[in-house]
């Protein structure tokens, strides 16, 4: 348990030690998410690794994706597809934003936030860009995508995170 975006309540950090597979993972997260809107458990960073697969968001078009042979998984979240595999840290935020008088826009500022100054930590300048989705890195036709963002709200309760 450690402080959590400057609040005083404790929140629980918790690190998978390998890769799980994304359905079994959300099923989990939407578990905990339940208990934590029932004030049944404290909230929740999860850190861990997924098995390859691609995620479709909310906001996901089939025709995006050119050629794939990795699952891929519908899910609740926003956004559009996102690749998981090993190798590749998620972060999933389970945070009580009602109890916290937080907004959804509040979380995602803090998760861009977050991202960047990690990242700068370790010398690698992001940002995010308003015609393009996620965090970047490079210019022009240098830029890549070094994360991407997806969330969902229910019960005042976030889940999904950053990738």
């Amino acid at each position: 348990m450690c402080y959590f975006w400057g609040m005083k309540e404790l929140i629980h950090f918790i690190t998978s030690p390998h890769p799980l597979l994304y359905q079994e993972a959300v099923q989990e997260m939407q578990t905990r998410v339940a208990a934590i809107a029932g004030n049944a458990a404290p909230e929740q960073v999860w850190l861990l690794e997924h098995l390859p697969v691609i995620t479709a968001g909310r906001s996901s078009n089939p025709s995006d994706l050119l050629q794939h042979n990795i699952p891929i998984v519908e899910t609740n979240r926003g956004g559009k597809h996102t690749y998981h595999g090993p190798g590749q840290r998620i972060v999933y935020l389970m945070v009580n934003l009602r109890e916290r008088g937080k907004t959804l826009s509040d979380l995602l500022g803090f998760l861009e936030r977050v991202a960047v100054n990690t990242l700068a930590s370790f010398d690698v300048p992001a940002y995010f860009c308003k015609n393009n989705v996620g965090l970047w890195v490079g210019e022009g036709e240098m830029a890549r995508k070094i994360a991407a963002i997806g969330l969902r709200v229910s019960k005042g309760v976030s889940s999904h995170g950053i990738a």
